[in-house]
């Protein structure tokens, strides 16, 4: 209908994927999906047949790959693969492990303390501390322990703690109490490793880095099953485990293939119980599935199944047996939800998979089938992972997949990995949509339907619908796996849980932070090093730690230079930019003092000193380096590889590496990790700052033009149209940069031919290619304001459009005129009804529970997902909620008339409300992109919309514009930024009462010396400004903006006072006068925006900072001073229907 972008130009989004080799799948080839495809892996793995010798009976050792871990009462169970060679295939297998002991590290004291807790004269000796031990042990009701002195270094944030001492190192076992992890004495300080648990002794000690091939040494036959494995075996030490090494002749590099499942329930709500019944699952299974190769095609070798159970009272429709037949598909008819669940459990157990795969399978399906397993009494409901169970652990709340599964239910599948594909897109895609018919069509270009929860049970009133309700459970199954293929999650996970050292589930899940402190752990322990306790994360959150965040300057952003560029910009890059700095300047917990200032307040912001004492490299940097030069050679190899496959399995190593050396920066800053150290945090912030400070400078030195920089990166302006000049620019300020540093290093990134610069991380640019002898032209978006995710369709395809013009290479004159005509040919097709539904959509995320919102009524998303949840749909954090806004005369809050897609299907009356579509949607995302683009007219593009120019017009007095009356185009929206918003208000200045210097109030937080402080802290005398004193200058300053208000405009040459506006802005309203105002009028418009202006200055909520309990009490009684007065104004809120 002419308004689609031309395709001229790609538009390229942050989150564009390539399409996959399945193209355009339809949803009905799915009855042929199981058919063979890959005829290559059934004999693929006969080289391992003489290499595992594996006897069930007892024996000296076999190998054993182990995928995952659990640990309960002191006994850890390993499970994995060993080689049957009886029956020639890989099995599952358990390995449990007994005789994991506990080691404490005691750290003495120097001198004894009294009992008064008093430190005396008489020093500790070894048998002090023996004797107390030996009390304890009594205490606690300890069998028995066995005591040795050693050796070992601490580097954390205890500050009594030494850097090097001698500790008497305690091992006893896990079947006697755990002591209390705050426990000292008279004769010792601390006591370290008390709550270590037993499945993470065994992971570092043994030197377990992530799945691998084990040597099982001294086994036994378990007498007892205590697992669902085809076999069990039994070691007596923890010291039986054995990492295979490389030089072993036994050692095997290929990983056993996988049995994988992809597993698709559907649900009806039962609405008499509001309860998620279970009425049709289906899996595909696939035997041999290697991960370390890339596979794109998911038809390859596998089996199908589903089960259909029978609805209570509704009896299935004639003939759809002899339909199902007809069609070969492997459907098995049960009579009810118990027989479905007990099949279920029984294939999973007779199929035994490794890898069950599906889409928001933790937080919804697994959790429907464990309540539903329970509510039925399925007796063998623990089959759903490979640990027998009888104790059920705590479910959600509710119908059943309603929120976020706890630990505990993550916990019953292990021994099978789970493979959840919503998890991946989240962790590893920037997708708006994480949901799967959007992944479904931006990752394997297949357009999936959607079907209602509250439909499905229309499904079962036909054979024809109940049969399409089967294939499209089967076809989310196949969906699921394929986009599991797609994004690479088995051999990325793989990897990296090979780097970190940790547990494959836990990376599978998407866990950062276990991977990070995992691979600290391994780091640390392998030099003797005490590494620090657990901490407890409910204590922590007790004491508020979890809403205290960082309170240090992050990495520099530059103010922008924004406008519209048609020369040559030049991108320049630091390669891993943190990770390269920690090596520079050897930062480490060694090196770097963490003990004074690890806590988050203001005053322990100081930045810490390198110490000049420790010339020895630290541990961080030797990790990274480590990480880095491994990644270095990766690439190396990938210049010259030239098998496919090969490439793709490096691609995904080398993408592994470079994850993991640039997430520890931001998990040594995260205040609930493990190791977090704030002082490191800063110091490497700070020195990023620093750096790309002095690369801006050096470029301005040789004057080159930087219009824009952000932590890593700098833009520069060439003012060329020669490439080989921009070359050679870029190679000249990486040489100068990079020869300034031993381990820093900066790149040419990119060129953009042109560059529209918005604002700060808002922008868009043309890039040029070069792709079989032609110039392929693609326009990139970066930033909230061109691809955030809750702009529609329609608002999206707008922007493209006249981004695709203002990049082209027409005149501004008619791009000018195309993107007038096409607005106008838009407004038409709006007004006129010309679009579907799924045009409007508006997609946006779920932060937390819908329950969890205070302000829940007054968000449109969170309203939607609370009417969905009541309809049976699971809605959990991470949940992109899409809904339209429509048309209801009775309900003005616009949270109140946003409906889901679906709702608007099934209600004829709700309408879509074009008009507010038009007013904020597509205008304020049209006036952004053209604002810096001179021949476009703001009041043109309005009209052009059809929409009414005076709403968005008003004159600017001299207070605000110095006297540049001209009209200026604004809107209502509520994402103006704040800098064009605020741009030309009176800025705060209170006077300190403490030294009577006046300063800028800058908001809730201020930059001081690289670092954020309390913005009630004077940055003079650097003392606290009481609130009666801001009070009381807030209320004058407001009151004088309000007097000027009020104020009337008088004539030079007549007795007319007014607050009228003439056509002659300057000229008397009285026509008969020739005279001229003067003074000018302050209009309301401008007393409300001032007054948001200072409402912004206290708004706590916008600072994504925590904030002390008696200075949040003060800005947020300086906000309500400030709310009373916008309540008195009555401005806050405009009826535009009162406005013609």
């Amino acid at each position: 209908m002419g308004t689609s972008p031309s395709k001229k130009i790609k538009i390229k989004n942050e989150y564009e994927y390539e399409s996959s080799e399945i193209n355009s799948l339809k949803q009905q080839e799915w009855i042929n999906i199981h058919q063979t495809v890959s005829k290559n892996t059934s004999n693929c793995y006969n080289s391992y047949y003489q290499k595992i010798e594996f006897e069930e009976n007892n024996g000296e050792h076999f190998l054993f790959y182990w995928i995952d871990a659990m640990e309960k009462m002191g006994t850890v169970y390993l499970f994995g693969k060993v080689y049957d060679k009886r029956n020639k295939k890989f099995i599952s297998c358990c390995v449990t492990v007994n005789n994991i002991m506990r080691n404490l590290f005691i750290l003495p004291r120097k001198y004894l303390l009294n009992e008064n807790g008093k430190e005396t004269e008489q020093k500790v000796e070894i048998i002090d501390v023996l004797e107390e031990m030996e009390n304890i042990r009594k205490k606690y009701q300890i069998s028995s322990w066995r005591f040795k002195s050693v050796k070992r270094k601490y580097a954390f944030e205890e500050q009594d703690v030494p850097a090097e001492t001698n500790y008497f190192k305690a091992v006893y076992s896990f079947k006697d109490r755990q002591l209390p992890s705050n426990i000292s004495g008279k004769t010792f300080s601390r006591i370290f490793g008390t709550n270590t648990n037993a499945l993470e002794l065994l992971i570092i000690k043994r030197k377990l880095m992530g799945p691998c091939w084990i040597k099982v040494t001294n086994y036994n036959k378990s007498q007892r099953m205590i697992s669902w494995c085809k076999t069990e075996i039994v070691v007596s030490s923890p010291k039986s485990i054995n990492v295979c090494n490389k030089n072993d002749p036994e050692i095997i590099k290929e990983i056993p293939p996988f049995v994988i499942m992809s597993l698709n329930i559907k649900t009806v709500l039962n609405t008499k119980c509001n309860l998620n019944e279970i009425v049709i699952a289906s899996a595909i299974i696939y035997p041999n599935v290697n991960i370390v190769d890339y596979i794109t095609n998911p038809r390859q070798e596998h089996d199908q199944f589903t089960i259909l159970r029978k609805l209570p009272d509704v009896p299935f429709p004639f003939g759809l047996k002899e339909l199902l037949a007809s069609s070969n598909k492997k459907v098995e008819i049960v009579q009810n939800e118990i027989a479905l669940l007990n099949y279920l459990m029984a294939i999973i157990q007779k199929r035994d998979p490794d890898i069950i795969v599906g889409h928001n399978f933790i937080d919804f399906h697994l959790d429907i089938l464990l309540h539903r397993m329970k509510s039925l009494g399925i007796s063998n409901w623990s089959r759903i992972g490979r640990f027998r169970r009888t104790m059920w652990p705590n479910l959600q709340l509710g119908a059943g997949g309603m929120g976020e599964s706890s630990i505990a239910e993550k916990s019953v599948t292990c021994g099978r990995l789970l493979c959840d594909t919503f998890y991946g897109a989240k962790e590893y895609l920037n997708s708006p949509n994480n949901g799967l018919t959007y992944l479904s069509k931006l990752l394997l270009n297949i357009k999936r339907e959607e079907i209602e929860p509250e439909k499905t049970f229309k499904y079962f009133l036909t054979k024809n619908q109940l049969i399409h309700l089967i294939q499209h459970t089967e076809f989310d199954s196949f969906l699921s796996s394929a986009i599991m293929f797609k994004i690479q999650l088995l051999p990325l996970t793989n990897q990296l849980t090979g780097f970190a050292g940790n547990l494959w589930s836990k990376t599978l899940c998407g866990s950062l932070v276990d991977r990070n402190e995992f691979l600290l752990l391994h780091a640390f322990h392998g030099k003797k090093f005490i590494c620090p306790d657990k901490y407890d994360y409910k204590k922590r959150q007790n004491n508020n730690w979890n809403k205290k965040k960082t309170t240090y300057s992050g990495g520099l952003v530059l103010e922008p230079k924004k406008g519209f560029y048609n020369k040559y910009i030049l991108i320049l890059d630091f390669n891993s930019l943190y990770p390269s700095i920690i090596q520079e300047y050897n930062i480490c917990f060694t090196t770097v003092n963490c003990k004074d200032n690890n806590e988050d307040n203001e005053e322990n912001n100081k930045l810490p000193e390198i110490s000049n004492q420790f010339l020895e490299v630290g541990i961080l940097p030797k990790l990274l380096k480590t990480l880095v030069q491994r990644r270095k050679q990766v690439k190396s190899i990938i210049k010259t590889c030239k098998d496919p496959k090969e490439l793709i399995s490096l691609d995904i190593r080398q993408k592994a590496l470079k994850l993991t050396a640039n997430s520890l920066y931001g998990y040594l800053g995260y205040n609930l990790s493990r190791f977090y150290a704030k002082p490191i945090a800063m110091l490497v912030t700070s020195k990023g700052r620093e750096i790309l400070q002095n690369t801006v400078d050096l470029a301005k030195k040789r004057s080159y033009d930087v219009i824009y920089g952000d932590t890593d990166s700098i833009m520069i302006n060439t003012n060329t149209d020669d490439l080989n000049k921009v070359k050679n620019i870029g190679n000249e300020i990486k040489k100068a940069v990079n020869e300034k540093y031993k381990f820093l290093e900066i790149e040419i990134e990119g060129y953009y031919r042109k560059m529209l610069l918005l604002r700060k991380k808002n922008y868009a640019a043309l890039i040029e290619k070069e792709l079989n002898n032609k110039i392929e032209k693609i326009i990139e978006k970066k930033g909230a304001e061109v691809v955030r995710r809750d702009w529609c369709p329609l608002s999206i395809n707008a922007s493209d459009y006249i981004l695709e013009q203002l990049f082209s290479d027409d005149s501004r004159e008619n791009c000018k005129e195309k993107i007038y005509s096409y607005l106008r040919k838009l407004s038409e097709n709006i007004r006129t009804n010309q679009y579907i539904t799924e045009d409007y959509i508006i997609n946006k995320t779920l932060s937390k529970n819908p329950e969890d919102y205070s302000d829940w009524n007054i968000q449109p998303h969170v309203l939607v997902a609370l009417r969905l949840k009541a309809k049976g749909v699971g809605c959990h954090p991470g949940d992109t909620i899409q809904y339209v806004v429509c048309k209801d005369d009775q309900k003005k809050n616009l949270s109140e008339r946003a409906y889901h897609p679906n709702e608007i299907k099934i209600n004829n009356k709700l309408k879509i409300d074009y008009e507010w579509y038009l007013n904020e949607q597509i205008l304020p995302l049209v006036l952004s992109l053209c604002e810096p683009i001179e021949e476009v007219n703001n009041n043109e593009l309005s009209k052009s919309l059809g929409l009414n120019s005076s709403k968005y017009i008003y004159y600017q007095s001299n207070a605000f514009y110095n006297s540049n009356l001209e009209p200026t185009t604004f809107t209502f929206d509520i994402n103006i930024p704040k800098e064009q918003k605020f741009k030309n208000v009176e800025k705060w200045n209170p006077i300190c009462c403490h030294c009577n210097q006046k300063s800028e109030f800058v908001g809730i937080f201020r930059e001081k010396d690289g670092n954020s402080q309390s913005s009630l802290k004077c940055p003079k005398c650097n003392k606290m400004m009481p609130y009666g004193s801001l009070a009381a200058q807030l209320h004058h300053a407001i009151k004088n903006h309000v007097k000027k208000f009020n104020n009337v405009s008088n004539c030079d040459n007549s007795h007319t006072h007014t607050k009228q506006l003439n056509v002659n802005i300057k000229g008397c309203i009285n026509q008969s006068c020739n005279g001229n105002k003067t003074n000018e009028v302050y209009l309301g418009k401008s007393l409300f925006i001032q007054l948001e202006y200072y409402s912004y200055l206290f708004n706590v909520k916008k600072t994504g900072k925590s904030i002390e309990k008696e200075e949040l009490a003060v800005f947020s009684a300086l906000n309500n001073i400030v709310k009373r007065y916008i309540e008195k104004i009555t401005r806050e809120y405009v009826d535009q229907k009162s406005i013609t």
